[in-house]
C-alpha cells in the first residue's frame, strides 16, 4: 500500500489524497505534507523545486490555505540584547524589515547576524534559518493571521 514519503500514513482520503506533487513517480504525498517540508526548506532551491528530479514544486501557499489571503502586515517579533521588540513586516519585504530593525535597534542585520525565526503554520511550530527564509516566514505570519481571524478567501 502507498504512503506519504513525508508523514509516512497510508491514508489517503478525497479530502487528503495522496499525489504525485512532481515527476518521481514513487514519491506520493498528501498536500499540505508537500507544503510543510517546502516551508522547512525556505530559501533553497528545494523550496520551489524537486530535490530529486528538479521538476518545479506547486506553491506552498497554494496548498496551505487553498486559496489566496487578503493583504495584511502581520506582526514579527525579534529579539536583541536580550529584549524583545515587536512591529508590522510587510510579507515578502525584507528591505521594509532592515529598514525597520536599524531604526529600532540601529542594527544592519543583513552583516554578520546569525537571523532565524520561528514560525507557526497549520498549528504546527516551525524554525526557519537564515536571512533567506524571510520571504517564507513573513508568508507564514501572513497566513497565520488570516486563519486566527478567518479571513481566508478562497
Amino acid at each position: 500500500m502507498a504512503c506519504c514519503w513525508i508523514c509516512f500514513e497510508e491514508c489517503s482520503t478525497p479530502g487528503n489524497p495522496l499525489k504525485n506533487h512532481c515527476s518521481c513517480q514513487h514519491l506520493l504525498s498528501h498536500s499540505k505534507c508537500i507544503a510543510r517540508w517546502q516551508v522547512q526548506q525556505a530559501g533553497k532551491k528545494e523550496e520551489k523545486f524537486c530535490r530529486f528530479c528538479d521538476k518545479e514544486m506547486p506553491n506552498w501557499m497554494d496548498q496551505m490555505c487553498g486559496g489566496k489571503i487578503e493583504k495584511n502586515n502581520p506582526l514579527m517579533e525579534f529579539f536583541y540584547d536580550g529584549k524583545k521588540y515587536k512591529f508590522a513586516i510587510e510579507p515578502g519585504n525584507f528591505e521594509h524589515l532592515k529598514e525597520q530593525i536599524h531604526q529600532i535597534i540601529g542594527i544592519d542585520i543583513s552583516k554578520n547576524y546569525n537571523i532565524g525565526f520561528k514560525v507557526e503554520l497549520n498549528g504546527e511550530k516551525l524554525d526557519l534559518h537564515g536571512i533567506e527564509s524571510f520571504d517564507v516566514a513573513s508568508k507564514c505570519a501572513a497566513i497565520t493571521y488570516h486563519m486566527r481571524r478567518n479571513l481566508l478567501i478562497t
